[in-house]
């Protein structure tokens, strides 16, 4: 090669290389100034490996459940420390995800966290952390270019002051289930590019301004649970009209009283609303069922909403997915033209006082997961069709007036996860014998989790420990008096660990089952009104670990001790358990210096209606109540 073509091929190469740098982007490395505020950010918390938050974050988001903070140091680039994120161009810190970081201690005021005045997102959700109250207004004040926040579950445990210095470019706003109070600052309606503030779970109080309704950008509204937050009804009127981006509006448990129209407009944007006890009143809306673009709507918990069920317009396609009007004040019975909601997924009319049978054509709703109609008068058999749905997995229809056998097709459908028939006038055979080759057993369905045959007619003969070892995931399971006769080999057999409510009172049990041993998080175990005889075992503290709620021996042939050393309970000073002496050694950490009942009342039928129980309990009244019905599901279900 000449020297003229070697020069020639030189200059070329220099200028693809020259050209290559000019047009490919720098990317610059982390500002030295902002990983230091980093690292003394960390060093400041108590823990980065901890694990209290784990539940939640293991369920909803497992990717993102490890201790993110661990790769923070000094040797690398902090652009490439889990959950920053930078720009670049600058090498500016501009995101922080730390969701379900396994962080742990408090974040102070002058905290070196808000020495990144670049920042844009800020994630903090659900780690165990508590901002100091000067410390939320000065991550407001310095982190001026902040667009989206949260710290949900992030004990704040403050109030906001009256005119909140609040950057006016944030978009995204989650401060939910922080134990944030007082009233909210009227500037926080005025952001002009809020698209979703969450506020719920938190005790704030006072009037929502008019403001909120001219939010130009809002697609998410949610305020649910503080009852001290109060939303004239001309307000939601405005928003359920006029904000044409809003797509989700939630509103449970805070104080509304609207009297609702015979017909209902809301904007053709809205999917989702929620109105749980919100004080609804009077005739249900002729359309609520024909809202022609909603997805989702949540009516419970409004006592004061009257009428006959609606009709489904049967000439239109309906999007509902989601629909919830229990513990409403409805009568009549449930229309046929229901079966049209073929969306629906979630479908909930249970104590709202319906009448009548279950209609047929609920097996058009092939999409159908949740079928709840407890605590009404419903009457008829179960329809046999309804079983053949293929996405159908809980069925709650106890404390009807239904009668008749089971279907045949229930024993088939795999899909079926929680089945409550409770208290109802069901009758005939079911047997649970692994010697005999029945097709109606409940053995066939291996993905229960739980079983509610409680106060009913059947007869047959269940096998307590064949049961269980063909259930395996089975956590709670219903048969007092069910008319069924339970017996034991206490034999070595598998027992679902995750085991919580087993009541089996009135079942002609003749010995303690051994299973009972293996259950290390039983909360409530009733084997009242037994055949049982001899001493209690000296296992039974073992029973349910520490989470033993309530324990009913009562009406047995037994005597003996509960060992002191046994669950984490309160232990009763009683030597000896006779055959007529009731029973119950039940949890009651939430009333122990609230009350002054005696223990064997907490456990009785009719505490859960007492307002001294309610008054002790934390939350809404309606809150109150279900939390504790469930509390003593194994004895009042």
């Amino acid at each position: 090669m000449s020297n003229s073509k070697l020069f020639n091929s030189v200059i070329l190469s220099c200028f693809f290389i020259a050209f290559a740098s000019c047009t490919s982007p720098t990317t610059r490395k982390c500002s030295a100034q902002q990983a230091r505020a980093l690292l003394l950010f960390k060093e400041s918390l108590f823990s980065i490996n901890d694990t209290s938050s784990h539940t939640i974050c293991e369920d909803v988001f497992p990717s993102e459940n490890f201790p993110k903070l661990m790769n923070w140091n000094i040797s690398s680039d902090c652009c490439n420390w889990d959950g920053v994120k930078c720009k670049h161009t600058t090498g500016d810190i501009i995101g922080l995800n730390l969701r379900c970081g396994m962080l742990q201690g408090n974040i102070h005021a002058n905290s070196t966290l808000f020495n990144l005045p670049h920042l844009e997102t800020l994630d903090m959700a659900l780690n165990n952390l508590t901002l100091e109250p000067r410390a939320l207004i000065n991550l407001f004040q310095n982190c001026t270019n902040l667009k989206e926040l949260s710290l949900r579950r992030v004990n704040i445990s403050s109030g906001l002051p009256s005119n909140l210095n609040i950057s006016s470019s944030l978009k995204k706003i989650n401060l939910r289930s922080t134990s944030m109070h007082g009233k909210l600052p009227h500037n926080l309606f005025n952001l002009q590019s809020l698209e979703e503030l969450n506020l719920s779970d938190n005790n704030f109080t006072g009037q929502i301004p008019s403001e909120i309704s001219h939010l130009p950008k809002l697609s998410l509204l949610d305020l649910s649970n503080n009852i001290g937050i109060d939303l004239p009804p001309y307000i939601l009127n405005n928003l359920l009209l006029n904000s044409t981006l809003l797509t989700n509006l939630w509103l449970a448990e805070i104080n509304i009283g609207l009297v609702l129209p015979t017909y209902l407009n809301i904007s053709s944007s809205l999917k989702s609303l929620d109105l749980t006890s919100t004080g609804l009143q009077g005739k249900v809306p002729d359309n609520i069922f024909n809202l022609k673009y909603l997805e989702e709507l949540v009516l419970s918990g409004n006592s004061d909403l009257t009428g006959p069920m609606p009709i489904v317009n049967t000439s239109t396609s309906i999007d509902l997915k989601w629909l919830d009007l229990s513990l409403t004040n409805l009568s009549g019975e449930l229309p046929y033209s229901i079966g049209h909601l073929k969306s629906l997924v979630f479908l909930s009319f249970s104590d709202c006082g319906l009448m009548g049978p279950l209609p047929e054509s609920l097996v058009n709703l092939r999409q159908l997961v949740f079928l709840y109609l407890s605590s009404n008068m419903l009457s008829g058999v179960l329809p046999t069709r309804l079983f053949t749905l293929p996405s159908l997995e809980y069925v709650r229809l106890s404390r009807n007036m239904l009668n008749g056998t089971i279907p045949l097709e229930l024993f088939s459908l795999q899909s079926i996860k929680g089945l409550s028939l409770g208290h109802n006038q069901l009758s005939g055979k079911i047997d649970v014998l692994g010697n005999v080759p029945v097709a109606q057993t409940f053995q066939k369905l291996t993905n229960l989790t739980y079983l509610d045959l409680s106060s009913n007619n059947f007869r047959g003969d269940w096998e307590l420990d064949t049961l269980l070892s063909s259930l395996t995931d089975l956590r709670e399971l219903h048969l007092s008096r069910s008319g069924l006769s339970v017996m034991t080999k206490n034999a070595t057999s598998y027992v679902n660990p995750d085991f919580k409510i087993l009541g089996l009172a009135y079942c002609k049990i003749k010995v303690f089952p051994k299973s009972l041993r293996a259950m290390k998080k039983l909360q409530s175990l009733d084997i009242s009104n037994n055949d049982i005889h001899g001493h209690i075992p000296d296992w039974v503290g073992e029973i349910g670990g520490n989470r033993l709620l309530l324990l009913d021996l009562s009406n047995n042939s037994i005597a003996g001790t509960i060992p002191n050393d046994g669950p984490r309970v309160l232990h009763l000073a009683w030597e000896s358990i006779q055959v007529s002496r009731m029973v119950h050694v039940v949890d009651i950490r939430w009333w122990r210096q609230k009350t002054t009942l005696g223990v064997p009342y907490l456990a009785s039928l009719d505490a859960w209606k007492d307002p001294r129980m309610i008054a002790a309990l934390p939350g809404s009244p309606f809150y109150k109540r279900h939390h504790l019905a469930c509390l003593l599901r194994g004895v009042v279900a």
